[in-house]
Parts: C-alpha cells; structure tokens; sequence
C-alpha cells in the first residue's frame, strides 16, 4: 500500500481515517485512537443515561503498528533487472532499493515509491500519521512565568489571540493580587513580551471567595478582558503585542463578597458578559431584586457595552427558574449576537431542548441557557438540557460556543461519575444535540472528563480535558491502561467534525512530565485555525521559569504551566 504524504488533501484524509472518508485496509496507517471503542454518538445520548464506555484499553497500547514489509501486489523491475517492490510499507524506509523496516516506532514519510528518496525514518508514527505533526516538535513550547512562585496557578486561564500571535496565561494566585502573562510568537518560536497586574489603588475589595486577577481572561481584537473573582473585578485593556493599556475597571450594580463576579467573562466586539455564580439576589420575583439577597447562591449574569471608551453596565441577568446553590454564570461565551450562560447546578429533569424547567427533579443535573439580541435586548430562545440528563451530571461545568456549533461539558455524567461532552448544532435558528462524546479509552472514577472544552474557529475541532484523569502516560498518545498511576495528573482528548458532522477521535495527550495533582486541562484554548492547542496545568510544579526551561526541576508546589502543542501541520 501506498504511504500517505502528508500535502494537501491527504493530509484530511488521514485526519478523517475514522469516519471512512478514506478508507484503506492497511492497517498499519489506522489511528490507533480509533481502535479503543471510543463512545462518540451521532445524535443524541437517550438511552445512555448512567452509561460508561466499555471499551478495552488494552487495545490501544498507544504503540506504532507492527513493522513488517507491504511490498503490495506487484512487483516491479528496475533497469538492472532486480525485483524491486514498488511501494514501501509507512513504518519503513529504503535501503538499496529495499524496504527496512524503521526503528522505534518511526515512519518516513518523504514518498511512495520504493525507489524513492524517502531513506530516511524521521517521524513517530503516533503523531505524524494522525496528526501530520512530528513527535518530536508537536509540543512547540513549555511555558512558565519569568519568576517562580509556589501555589501561584499560572496557567489557571488562557486565552489567544485572533491573529493567533499573541497568547494571554493567568496566574491569579500570585501575590499579592496576581497576573497575566503576554506570550508572542515568531514561527514556532515563543517568548514572554509583557506581564500585566493590576492597578486598583486601594479600591480593591477584599474578598472571601474566589482567586485574584487573571483567574480568567478573554482577548477580542485589540482589547484584552480579565477576571479577578477575588475583588469582584474586571479589567479591561487595549493593544496589541507586547503594550497593554488600561482602558477600565467594571464591577457589578449590586456586587457583595463572595459574589464570584468576573470568574467567567466573555467579550465579542464591544459586549462583555460576565458572570457571578454565588450571587444572592433572589430572581423568583417578576421584578428581581439586586439588593435581595436571600437566594442562596443563585448566580447572575451582567451585560457590559461600550461605547467609545466608556463601558456601561446594560443588563442584570437572572435564571428564569431560579435554583438554590444552582450557580446560573457559573460558565458564559458570546459570540456576535448569541450569548450562553451555564447553571451547572440547575436541577431541571427536563432533556433536550426547550423542556420543562420548572421540573425540579434531577438535583444538580445542569443547564444551558441561550440567549439572542435584537437591537439592544437580549432575550431567551433555548433551554438546552443533555439528551440524557440525571442527577448530578453538571450538564455546563464548561461550554464553548463557536459560531453555530455549542459543546458543553457534564463532569459527572455516567454511572460512575467520568463525565461526557455533548455538542449541538444551530441550523436556521434550532438547536439540535449532534454529538454525545466520552472519552476514548475507559476512565476511572470522577475523571471528570468534559471540565474545559475548546473549539476551533470552524468549530469541528474538539479539545475536551479530563483535568483529574489519573494516566500514568506522557506525551501524544500514551498507553491508557496504566490508568490510575499519577493520580489527577490529567488528560486532555481530541475529536474532529468530518463534512457529515460525525465525529471521531484523534490521539489523546498528556503533559511529558505528567505527575501527581497537577491538573492538566485546567484551561483550554484553540487556535482559529485549530493549527496550536494551549493547555493550562495550573498545579503542576515545574521549578523552571520562562520558556522551554527544565521540565524534570519539579520544585516548585503547585506553580502551574502552560503546553504549546501542534495539533495540526
């Protein structure tokens, strides 16, 4: 069989292996992602409620296939008159007109024809023949902050740039009032340009609940948002590069301590939404109350515009069936006209779309609440609950919104609590669920897989973290039935969206210097291009600081780091 150059359209055929879209019966160019019995449904999840994925992990060792000649079924003659196969297998090279097998797992990818160039094994095959990426240069950078902290939480947010030049890294545990780090990129080549802390003066409440500046942060443009839930704040910036001004300091109409206001925030253009999943103010009246504050942990959402420089607080949202302890904006995203907002808490046993919310019979379940703007109103058009909603599942602990395509995470869908994704689809103004994704190797127990999702611009490429996956692997693609050896090390899984809209799953990754608590998938964030994948370990305790410094220095508790990975050539 033919070798695969990754050029061109090829390279989307390998991408697509999994959906069929290029089929080829050599077995030795399949994802091995593929073969686990990953549980990726088209449609919707009824039916599945409490179920987990049965697959056997022992077959996906996260091996290269086999070596072995494919000399194919013809043979063909060179001028001197030697037998010559005419197609070399992948995981071989050329040698005097032979094919040897390549060592350690490596392909060379260089052509097709025995006779060819291709003599040289450079690519490990995990990564090259699913990804198109070399594994020796798919994680591009290894980020820290330029001076070490312990329990600082670097990477606790993350956030890039439309001209994917420019990345944003929260650290919202410094002392005293955190920080965000401004990373720019020349080719593969990464350094810090610019760290940010803010400047309140002593205006700056001092909250109960919650972490500082930088615990997350969004970037539109030229202007960058970031959330301190601590102080109840959010500030907001302009530039590009490595110069930030300050243009504003926004707080809420009604905020009180313990509010958690600015640990989600979303900017599109000139709209900010922010949102305060422990806010008190009781909505059950027609008329809500900011200044109420006997609803336990309700939760809020605020809407901020702009004009000009002048920021101006426009709406107070409110759950329109208010929940104790539901935590409504405990997630948000905003994306032109259309606004969502989590309660990850919501106790709704409605399922699917546009259900029964006032039915309060599956505590903790969760919700998503979508929201369209005409003029300048906003208004509810869906509520959107999973296919296979229960108890407990933390339907919105994450979300994501990329045009007309929605995922949001459950932590704790299934019988044994490892979470799933669910990711929908807006066609002329309905939403349909189009995806029920789980992992694609079993997890253990509270993996919560589905705590950050990330999308791509097109939206059919899918991050989803595992943040307390307990893998003992490292790298692209590890061997997943070591499965409980470094606990809540963290994983994070890849799908991509084929024309048809099915979806399949790519490798899956670990940090290289996995270990124990160190939360990889704390934050997630895609490129628009899907071309680099950024991933927050905000507890991982590398010693290092700057760029691609010691991985293996583990000295520092709980300092946190951020992995640049190349997720697509």
């Amino acid at each position: 069989m033919k070798k695969y150059r990754m050029t061109g359209c090829v390279l989307l055929c390998v991408l697509a292996l999994a959906a069929g879209a290029c089929s080829d019966d050599d077995d030795s160019k399949k994802n091995p992602a593929l073969d686990a019995g990953a549980d990726v449904s088209t449609g919707d999840a009824a039916g599945d409620a409490g179920s987990t994925d049965t697959s056997n992990p022992q077959e996906d060792t996260g091996s290269t296939p086999d070596g072995g000649s494919d000399a194919g079924d013809e043979d063909a003659t060179a001028d001197t008159g030697t037998q010559q196969p005419e197609f070399c297998a992948e995981n071989e090279r050329v040698e005097a007109g032979a094919c040897v097998a390549c060592a350690d797992g490596k392909v060379s990818p260089a052509g097709a024809d025995a006779s060819g160039p291709d003599t040289v094994c450079g690519v490990d095959d995990a990564c090259f023949a699913t990804l198109g990426v070399d594994c020796d240069t798919y994680q591009e950078a290894y980020l820290k902050a330029d001076t070490q902290q312990a329990g600082a939480y670097f990477g606790m947010s993350v956030a890039m740039s439309d001209d994917e030049q420019t990345l944003f890294v929260g650290e919202p545990a410094r002392l005293p009032l955190g920080a965000v780090y401004v990373f720019e990129r020349d080719g593969s080549t990464w350094a810090q340009s610019a760290v940010l802390k803010p400047d309140v003066g002593g205006g700056r409440p001092n909250g109960t609940g919650g972490y500082g500046f930088g615990v997350s942060v969004d970037v539109d443009g030229d202007t960058l948002v970031v959330g301190d839930s601590l102080g109840g704040l959010v500030h907001v910036y302009t530039g590009s590069g490595d110069t930030w001004t300050a243009q504003a300091t926004l707080t809420s109409s009604n905020f009180d301590d313990g509010d958690l206001f600015g640990g989600a925030i979303a900017l599109s253009g000139d709209t900010l939404v922010v949102g305060a999943m422990t806010e008190k103010s009781d909505s059950s009246a027609s008329a809500p109350d900011p200044d109420d504050n006997t609803g336990l942990e309700i939760g809020a959402a605020y809407v901020f515009e702009r004009n000009g420089s002048d920021w101006t607080e426009t709406h107070y949202i409110k759950p329109p069936n208010p929940t104790q302890n539901g935590y409504f904006g405990s997630n948000v995203d905003l994306d032109g006209d259309t606004m969502v907002i989590s309660s990850a808490y919501e106790s709704s046993g409605a399922t699917g779309i546009g259900g029964d919310m006032m039915d309060t019979s599956a505590a903790q379940s969760g919700a998503v609440f979508v929201y369209g703007r005409s003029g300048s109103d906003w208004t509810l058009e869906h509520y959107i609950k999973a296919s296979n909603a229960f108890m407990g599942a933390n339907f919105g602990s994450s979300l994501h919104l990329s045009g007309d395509r929605l995922v949001v995470g459950a932590t704790r869908e299934g019988t044994n609590a490892t979470g799933a994704a669910y990711v929908f689809t807006r066609t002329g103004g309905t939403w349909t669920e189009e995806a029920y994704i789980k992992a694609s190797h079993p997890l253990e127990q509270n993996s919560q897989f589905g705590s950050r999702v990330a999308l791509d611009a097109d939206g059919d490429l899918l991050a989803v973290a595992a943040v307390l996956e307990s893998g003992a692997g490292l790298g692209l693609n590890p061997d997943p039935s070591t499965s409980t050896a470094s606990l809540r090390s963290g994983a994070v899984f890849l799908y991509e969206r084929d024309a048809s809209g099915t979806w399949s799953p790519l490798p899956y990754m670990k940090a290289p210097n996995a270990g124990n608590s160190h939360y990889y998938g704390t934050s997630l964030a895609c490129s628009g291009s899907g071309q680099h994948l950024f991933v927050g370990a905000a507890q991982e305790s590398g010693g290092a600081v700057g760029v691609n410094g010691d991985m293996t220095d583990q000295s520092a508790s709980r300092a946190g780091a951020v992995y640049v990975n190349r997720v697509r050539p």
